[in-house]
């Protein structure tokens, strides 16, 4: 999100440093010329002429000194220089933004924070400090403090459409896209050349479920700025919900330029792209991102071992006793350790593009993951045969824009749990098992001791632990794709507009045969989504559970 900044020397940041403290006529006469020089975007010449006037204790070239620094992405330099000037003059307000940008730049977002109020307590009406205050605001996760800060910049400039695009911004954190949305139409409406609005327009659009008209946004950025990375990779995510992988594969390949989510270590041998022979070739794949992503995308190292290539599949450390059952001939090594002699590498996620993959060639030759048969034997032992056994997992990962939604309240399965015959049994790992502690009357969920799962290595216990279950009832976490990949019964819980891979406006899943999808009907409505597995498991085990007692023991799966 922009905070404004300085791009170039103009006329009035010579103005303001000379109102601040009037130089002496020599120092004067040293800025002025390097003013000029600094308006010509000679950087350097104007550096080395507002040092020689700095070396006199003046608070007009250790000003204009950092915000040469400043532009020139030296921040903790541009820091001290403003931090001088700062010494002679603590009310410049000029001098207190920049250096917020300075400290901005460098993640110190409470101390920039702090240098905006400052600002905006030299001079209340400063636009661009009530703009920087709310985007520092908002990297603190502050979003509705940040909200006033916006509406106090553009009760000053209207027709702002940075400001506009920000607050957009700020209302989309707050999960409100339909109020986004009417920023960003204002933010372009103000100024239509502004690519970043168009991307995070786009974003809202898809966010109200207006997911084929956010492509459109997307083009519109990719027009003003052709290498807008997150417009390339947003209308990729598109494209692959609406099911177009043609177009959506090669788009996603953008993923590989983003410094936020997991990226595979780059290596010295030639990429695969699926073209090249490989008959007898070393191939190394190497996951990325989450753990589901792994689970459910290493399948595509079985379809590299059937063209031919000896496979290396590197994954997660934690993952690589799970991924080992997935073919005794693919070498499966951590992450963190050398890999074999390859001749060529792909990454994990690059595999679909490199088969052609579309959602009726999708591998799915389920089981492909298999369970320890000792941790089987253990936890059939420990869950018993019992009731009608359901599995639960509630909460995903917290990682980024995708974590949003991938949650949904333990107290929500109640009416499962009122089920007669159903037993609820925690699958939860780390995040959200507080919610054990809050349940409401009657509803019981089981859990499988500190033990479960709490080596070195994941889901080992889990798998094992599906297996000895009837039905997985999760959100949209890698339990979900552990869960579809051991070809066992899973229901999954999504959000009103999920991730990519769920697709829209199905209940079943081309990725998992053994999968049911149930999805909001609106943003939030937790509610209904329950309402229906409920009624379902309701009428599925009704035969059950008017059954003679001795046939309700070991009920049959899903």
């Amino acid at each position: 999100m922009p905070a404004g900044g300085y791009n170039c020397m103009d006329d009035t940041m010579l103005v303001y440093a000379m109102k601040e403290v009037r130089p002496s006529m020599d120092q004067q006469a040293l800025c002025s010329r390097a003013a000029a020089f600094h308006r010509a975007g000679d950087l350097t010449s104007a550096e080395r002429l507002y040092r020689e006037a700095a070396e006199a204790t003046a608070f007009m070239p250790r000003y204009l000194l950092g915000v040469v620094c400043f532009q020139q992405g030296r921040y903790e330099e541009a820091l001290k220089w403003i931090d001088d000037a700062l010494a002679i003059n603590t009310s410049a307000s000029e001098a207190l933004n920049i250096s917020g940008l300075a400290l901005q730049a460098l993640e110190r977002h409470e101390e920039a924070l702090m240098r905006f109020a400052a600002a905006l307590a030299a001079e209340p009406t400063y636009i661009e400090a009530w703009n920087n205050h709310g985007v520092a605001l908002q990297h603190l996760g502050r979003h509705e403090e940040a909200l006033v800060s916006y509406d106090k910049a553009l009760a000053g400039a209207p027709d702002n459409g940075d400001i506009w695009n920000n607050r957009g911004v700020t209302l989309q954190q707050l999960g409100l896209p339909e109020e986004a949305l009417a920023s960003f139409d204002r933010s372009l409406a103000a100024n239509p050349r502004i690519a970043r609005a168009w991307n995070n327009r786009g974003l809202a659009l898809h966010d109200v479920g207006r997911v084929e008209e956010s492509l459109a946004s997307f083009d519109h950025a990719i027009t003003i700025d052709p290498n807008h990375l997150d417009a390339h990779w947003n209308k990729g995510l598109a494209a692959l919900q609406l099911g177009r992988f043609d177009d959506g594969w090669p788009l996603y390949e953008w993923r590989l330029k983003r410094t936020d989510i997991a990226r595979p270590r780059s290596h010295d041998k030639p990429l695969w792209s699926g073209q090249e022979g490989i008959v007898g070739k070393a191939l190394l794949v190497c996951s990325e991102q989450g753990f589901g992503d792994t689970i459910q995308f290493c399948r595509y190292a079985k379809l590299a071992v059937a063209k031919g290539a000896r496979v290396i599949l590197s994954v997660h450390d934690a993952l690589v006793p799970l991924i080992s059952s997935l073919e005794p001939e693919i070498a499966v090594v951590g992450e963190s350790t050398t890999p074999p002699a390859f001749d060529r590498h792909i990454p994990l996620l690059s595999l679909p593009l490199a088969f052609g993959t579309t959602n009726q060639n999708i591998p799915t030759q389920i089981p492909y993951l298999a369970p320890d048969p000792a941790r089987v034997e253990h936890w059939k032992a420990q869950i018993g045969s019992t009731g009608f056994r359901v599995g639960v997992a509630w909460q995903g990962g917290s990682r980024g824009r995708a974590a949003v939604g991938r949650a949904f309240p333990l107290a929500a399965l109640a009416g499962v749990a009122a089920i007669p015959g159903v037993r609820l049994i925690s699958l939860q790992k780390k995040d959200g098992l507080d919610q054990l502690g809050d349940l409401p009357p009657q509803m019981a969920v089981e859990t499988l001791g500190d033990q479960f799962d709490a080596g070195d290595h994941a889901f080992l216990d889990a798998a094992a632990a599906i297996d000895s279950l009837d039905l997985v009832i999760t959100s949209d976490s890698a339990i979900a794709h552990l869960a579809g990949a051991l070809g066992r019964p899973i229901w999954v819980g999504l959000q009103f507009i999920p991730d990519w891979r769920w697709q829209l406006d199905r209940s079943d899943s081309p990725w998992y045969p053994t999968m049911r999808l149930f999805r909001q009907h609106a943003r939030g409505d937790w509610p209904s989504v329950f309402a229906e597995m409920e009624g379902i498991l309701r009428a599925q085990l009704a035969p059950l559970n008017s059954a003679p007692l001795s046939a309700r023991l070991t009920p049959s799966r899903l």
